[in-house]
């Protein structure tokens, strides 16, 4: 046998056995993927313009981490500004005054209140002291400068001017909102410092005339913080402080779709209340069943959205739901917050439809009333300047004024 017909016998015998010892997939039935070979979940922040922002994906919502903090608002809040670095207190944050009037106030403060061979925790008494003595109590607008200017105020012109001198030494200070409990458990508005003096903080109540050790809580238990003027933490996603609970006072994340957090440094978060502007290419909020207060009210928030076209809500959450992107109150029919571009509308199903349901909604061209509704009344739908159409049960009872300040070929579809 020569050589030529030796290989092409060895050839034809390995092509048998690769055959013979291969399975036919098209005859196996096919495996069910696993759960890890199925569709990947989609990013929880995810710039994929792909995605359909409109519809609710339960994998978005952050998962349950951390843990609660005191009921107590005084013991949290304590608990968090002693995990915070004292720079961040070092920033005028929302405090208002100019570039001019800080050197004006910082001069004074060198010139005729304090001398630079005072140790921090002297320069922090005087400071404090001559606010208690020079400061009248009685109404005036409350800016650090017209405080200065007036020697006068009432507790939130203290705590600004207070915060104000103390920076102008370097010393970190923020200005805190909240309640002075009194015997009797009457609370009234009020407004104090936290100020970090030599490696510690000091609870400061310039309109009383009153300053405490942060570890010595039982002192101040009067004071009842609500919200400060500055962030605590921040990370490249959002922005945490205190404003009724542990807050995302801001979101920072440029993406369309971006889940709020659960917890931050092991702290479950509870609100979403912010002063920033919501970023421009946020298109759909996810939140989960942690938070429970957002916004201090609608109007607030509508004034920093611009771009968002859906709010979700948790199923788990006790305080909050939606309905097709808008967020309510649990058990409430009213709309709590419609995000400012979301151009159609259904509306969550509710037997009658009062004033100012839906207001100033210039972005929204499409609504759906709920075969459930019987009434819409007067101005139940107000300056919605775009909206060209509505569609409404054939049996649904339509007030002479329900839809004003519509579009002008505004319509109604009855269904």
């Amino acid at each position: 046998m020569n050589l030529r017909l030796k290989c092409l016998i060895g050839a034809m015998i390995i092509a048998s056995i690769s055959v013979s010892g291969c399975k036919d997939k098209t005859s196996e039935p096919q495996k069910e993927p696993s759960p890890s070979e199925e569709a990947p979940l989609p990013d929880k922040d995810s710039s994929d313009q792909s995605n359909d922002f409109n519809i609710k994906d339960p994998r978005l919502f952050e998962v349950k981490s951390g843990i609660p903090l005191p009921q107590e608002d005084q013991k949290a809040f304590d608990i968090l500004i002693k995990k915070i670095d004292p720079k961040r207190a070092l920033e005028m944050a929302t405090t208002t005054i100019t570039d001019e009037q800080y050197a004006k106030v910082k001069k004074f403060v060198n010139s005729d209140i304090i001398n630079s061979s005072m140790s921090e925790e002297k320069k922090f008494e005087t400071i404090f002291y001559w606010v208690v003595k020079n400061i009248s109590y009685r109404p005036s607008p409350n800016d650090a400068n017209s405080v200065f200017e007036n020697r006068c105020g009432v507790c939130g012109g203290y705590a600004n001017l207070l915060k104000v001198m103390l920076l102008s030494q370097n010393i970190p200070c923020i200005v805190v909102d909240g309640y002075y409990v009194s015997i009797g458990s009457q609370k009234d508005a009020h407004a104090w410092n936290y100020a970090y003096v030599n490696g510690r903080w000091i609870v400061a109540d310039p309109t009383n005339n009153r300053k405490f050790e942060i570890d010595d809580e039982p002192s101040f238990i009067h004071l009842q913080p609500k919200k400060t003027d500055i962030a605590f933490f921040e990370d490249d996603k959002c922005k945490y402080g205190y404003n009724f609970g542990f807050c995302v006072t801001a979101i920072k994340s440029d993406h369309r779709v971006v889940s709020l957090p659960y917890s931050y440094d092991g702290y479950i978060l509870t609100s979403f209340i912010t002063s920033d502007s919501i970023p421009s290419n946020l298109k759909t909020l996810y939140i989960s069943d942690n938070i429970t207060t957002i916004g201090e009210n609608a109007y607030s928030l509508n004034q920093l959205d611009t771009s968002l076209e859906n709010i979700f809500i948790s199923d788990n959450n006790e305080s909050l739901n939606d309905y097709k992107g808008v967020v309510y109150k649990k058990e409430s029919e009213i709309p709590l917050y419609v995000p400012k571009s979301k151009t159609v509308i259904y509306l969550k199903p509710m037997e009658r439809v009062g004033k100012n349901a839906l207001l100033a909604l210039n972005n929204l061209t499409e609504l759906h009333f709920d075969k459930a509704t019987k009434v819409i009344e007067d101005y139940a739908i107000e300056d919605c300047r775009n909206l060209k159409i509505a569609y409404i049960p054939s049996g649904t009872q339509v007030s002479d004024k329900a839809f004003v300040n519509v579009h002008q070929d505004f319509r109604i579809v009855r269904e």
